[in-house]
């Protein structure tokens, strides 16, 4: 990032390269779409160049980058409202078991992805965010709370807040 700092755009070229795609499946995530995220990747990309003087040598990167995409994904859903959609496509990569074998577990699969599906679209998107960065982009609580410029233990916080959610809405769904 130091080279970035100073112009360099082929180092800016290797951090896209290297954040490429825990970036743009937490982006996915947030937004739901494909042709959102592919938009607001490069807008996030943008303003790192863009605001690459505000970048504090010797810092962290990956907070800071996750701290744009945040505001990035925040302010677009400003600007189109607030949609509480979470596409299943957004939620493929989530799915790690195969079950294309035996139609009743592809069946149940596809039912708890979609109950997965809304559950994560009723998250209030300070809840959301937490739960993407820590339990998928597999950043630290100390990493989170850089991003967003919160205490460590308001991360937790929302964490708890949305695993408890989550979990209400996948129980009601078994309990139902």
């Amino acid at each position: 990032m130091a080279r970035t700092c100073q112009g360099d755009q082929s180092a800016l070229a290797g951090l896209v390269e290297r954040y490429e795609k825990p970036l743009y499946n937490y982006i996915l995530r947030m937004s739901g779409q494909h042709a959102n995220a592919e938009d607001l990747f490069q807008e996030t990309w943008l303003k790192v160049y863009r605001f690459r003087d505000r970048y504090q040598e010797g810092k962290p990167f990956k907070p800071w980058l996750y701290q744009i995409a945040t505001n990035v994904c925040r302010d677009w859903g400003r600007k189109r409202g607030r949609s509480k959609e979470v596409s299943l496509e957004a939620l493929e990569h989530i799915q790690h078991s195969d079950h294309r074998d035996n139609p009743r577990q592809q069946a149940q699969h596809h039912e708890l992805a979609e109950t997965l599906q809304g559950a994560i679209a009723e998250l209030p998107e300070k809840q959301r965010s937490v739960f993407w960065m820590a339990r998928y982009d597999e950043m630290t609580y100390d990493e989170i709370a850089q991003a967003l410029k919160i205490p460590v233990g308001t991360v937790k916080s929302r964490i708890n807040h949305a695993v408890r959610q989550l979990r209400i809405a996948l129980e009601s769904r078994h309990n139902g």
